[in-house]
């Protein structure tokens, strides 16, 4: 009997990333009673910590949990800002088309991070344009550059985009600590 609960304990974390599933939830709950922000363009923040998952064998942040990092980010500002829900209420999905990354210097056991998420611009071909960075203090570690594309294209998403967008009257130059220094 007990051989079998720990097969049944196991099986979720082989097959499946069960760890990723829990923190999307968790990530989904605190987004959703954290205030929303009416401003589409204005920065927000998600905090993160490096855990003994996260590592890998040289002893720092793998680079595929930073884009995962930064996936929790993104969906975070999704929720925040509302994009989710309209694009959930007309059947439509958000995917990233593209991304670019540049690491600038590796996060290492323990170390707390936190992720500045930012919707830069939209088209109107149904792209929306946004930064991720992961900051230490200061510093800037890693910038990541994304575009998502709406799965369906719908006109009522771009309608409902651009609304929450014209809360703003032009899209505000970026901070010097959104330029890339080098």
């Amino acid at each position: 009997m007990w051989l079998l609960m720990a097969v049944l304990s196991v099986l979720p974390f082989a097959f499946f990333d069960l760890w990723y599933f829990m923190r999307g939830a968790l990530v989904l709950l605190v987004a959703s009673f954290d205030t929303p922000v009416k401003d589409i363009l204005r920065d927000q923040t998600v905090r993160g910590i490096v855990l003994f998952q996260d590592i890998d064998f040289l002893g720092h942040m793998n680079n595929a949990r930073y884009l995962r990092e930064c996936d929790f980010a993104r969906l975070s500002l999704y929720i925040r800002n509302g994009l989710l829900h309209a694009t959930r209420k007309l059947k439509a999905n958000m995917v990233v088309g593209a991304a670019t990354i540049r690491y600038r210097r590796s996060l290492h056991l323990f170390e707390q991070f936190r992720i500045r998420s930012r919707v830069l611009t939209y088209t109107s071909t149904w792209h929306l344009y946004f930064n991720l960075h992961i900051h230490q203090l200061a510093f800037l570690l890693v910038m990541l550059s994304c575009r998502s594309v709406s799965e369906i294209i719908s006109h009522q998403l771009f309608l409902l985009i651009h609304v929450s967008i014209t809360i703003v009257t032009e899209l505000p130059c970026l901070p010097t600590t959104y330029l890339d220094a080098s």
